[in-house]
């Protein structure tokens, strides 16, 4: 960016960018530097078919190489944010569409929640998108990930869990859990 920013301002007289976000060096999982001669990285294909290309961006947006430092690429932890974040997702989405013929819209739903699991999901997930913007206008992609693991998890294991027997009851406070549900999840995938 050195070179960006001084062709910048000696042609047009001003920085061609008003911020920017640098990383660190992204290194083997021994901790040396990743080449092709020592072949000593896993092939990034197979990654992708195995875990995702999301998992992988989520793994790094969410290591200390955002904030510049080293950082030692292990394929485990992309399996662990696949398993984490992915996969915890998907489980809530696919619950969420066993009971619901409605699509994930959120300007369509109408929320008045009346049950206690009902406000404090949809206040978690205000919290959520509040700190997730606050770190992200920071830059600070680390923090955000972290935010949205724990709410992640959070969801499913709290809110899901607690909610599943309200939800199968197919009556009134089901169809405000579904809408609830519904909601949370399309915001969340907004937020991500």
């Amino acid at each position: 960016f050195y070179v960006t920013h001084v062709m910048g301002v000696s042609l047009f007289g001003k920085a061609p960018f008003k911020h920017v976000a640098t990383t660190g060096n992204i290194l083997a999982e021994d901790g040396s530097k990743m080449s092709n001669s020592k072949n000593n990285y896993p092939d990034p294909w197979v990654l992708i078919d195995k875990y995702g290309m999301d998992a992988i961006r989520f793994y790094l947006m969410q290591s200390p190489v955002m904030n510049g430092d080293d950082f030692n690429f292990a394929e485990a932890g992309v399996k662990e944010v696949s398993q984490k974040v992915n996969m915890l997702l998907y489980n809530v989405w696919s619950f969420y569409r066993m009971y619901s013929a409605e699509k994930l819209q959120p300007e369509s739903y109408t929320l008045q929640p009346t049950h206690v699991l009902d406000r404090w999901i949809l206040e978690r997930l205000k919290k959520l998108v509040g700190a997730v913007t606050h770190h992200l206008d920071h830059y600070n992609t680390v923090k955000a990930c972290r935010e949205i693991v724990e709410f992640i998890s959070e969801l499913s294991t709290w809110y899901v869990r607690r909610s599943r027997d309200r939800i199968k009851a197919n009556d009134e406070s089901s169809s405000q859990a579904l809408a609830t549900l519904g909601y949370v999840l399309a915001r969340t995938c907004q937020v991500l």
